[in-house]
């Protein structure tokens, strides 16, 4: 652990080079600023996943499928599809209108969803602060197992979200 937070340090301050990369390195302003990376959330990460998700459903072999942000979650699962494990907590959170996925990928002609896209950032995700946040996410990850709907986390420390997303979307029923 501690030598991987040595490889990262001297990764960012660019002493040494990595084949490592992440669409997320457009967090640090030095990448940011020649961007001009535009979406509908609030937060950087979501649109930086918005305008990949963009490019990588422009391809050919996803010309079916199409991609929603900000979905309130109980437009995707009904209460008759939860479990009773934990049925009562899951109906709150669910009837919470405020609930929201960050990208629902849906079949265009059916309006189908098929699957999720979260961004975890590092503030709201990794952070000592941020119990209430992995129990929400918990809880949004039993619903939307329950309603059998795949989803696919993404980190803001991670790299290679666009193999992870193309990987994801090649395992899901595209019909």
């Amino acid at each position: 652990m501690i030598d991987e937070l040595a490889e990262y340090i001297q990764y960012r301050s660019g002493k040494i080079s990595s084949s490592i990369h992440s669409v997320f390195d457009l967090l640090y302003s030095a990448y940011y600023n020649s961007t001009g990376i535009n979406g509908s959330s609030k937060f950087l990460s979501e649109n930086i996943i918005e305008k990949l998700l963009k490019e990588i459903l422009s391809d050919d072999e996803f010309f079916n499928l199409k991609f929603v942000a900000q979905y309130n979650l109980n437009y995707l699962v009904s209460p008759t599809e939860l479990t009773s494990e934990n049925f009562s907590r899951k109906l709150e959170y669910l009837k919470n209108r405020n609930t929201k996925v960050d990208f629902v990928i849906l079949n265009k002609l059916t309006k189908t969803p098929k699957m999720v896209i979260e961004v975890d950032g590092w503030k709201y995700h990794y952070s000592d602060e941020a119990e209430k946040q992995k129990e929400r996410d918990k809880l949004k990850d039993a619903i939307l197992k329950d309603a059998s709907l795949p989803i696919l986390r993404l980190g803001t420390t991670g790299s290679q979200e666009k193999e992870k997303i193309v990987a994801a979307l090649r395992t899901i029923d595209r019909k």
